[in-house]
């Protein structure tokens, strides 16, 4: 996968989570009110992608043909904990937050793991080429 190929699949990806987002708030109550939990979580999570793509693509060209699967587990390891620390801090500093978050957060995390998976499969594949 060339980086073209995955800017077009990461920005599909990121304008889908976006208009989801954006959408959610006209339907249901209270995500106006999350909407900077919703923000930031778009922002780490593709910041994430892009950066274990960066990675990925380096590890494909090392000698050791297990690094690759190495960063694929450590990098959904690092997504899960960095995932805590955020839903973590932000409950400390807003106590009364709606419980909506727990499923808008959760929703950001399965879009961008889901793509994740899709372009590491990929890149994975070429490496077997």
């Amino acid at each position: 996968m060339t980086r073209f190929s995955f800017l077009g699949y990461w920005l599909f990806t990121a304008s889908l989570a976006a208009l989801l987002l954006s959408n959610l708030a006209l339907f249901v109550p209270g995500w106006a009110a999350i909407m900077g939990l919703n923000w930031l979580g778009f922002g780490f999570f593709s910041a994430f992608c892009w950066l274990m793509f960066e990675i990925s693509q380096k590890s494909i060209k090392s000698e050791n043909k297990q690094l690759f699967g190495q960063i694929f587990l450590l990098s959904i390891g690092l997504k899960m904990f960095f995932t805590l620390i955020i839903f973590i801090l932000f409950m400390k500093k807003n106590p009364d937050f709606p419980r909506a978050s727990v499923l808008s957060f959760m929703l950001l995390y399965a879009i961008f793991t889901a793509f994740e998976v899709f372009f590491m499969s990929k890149l994975s594949r070429s490496q077997l080429a």
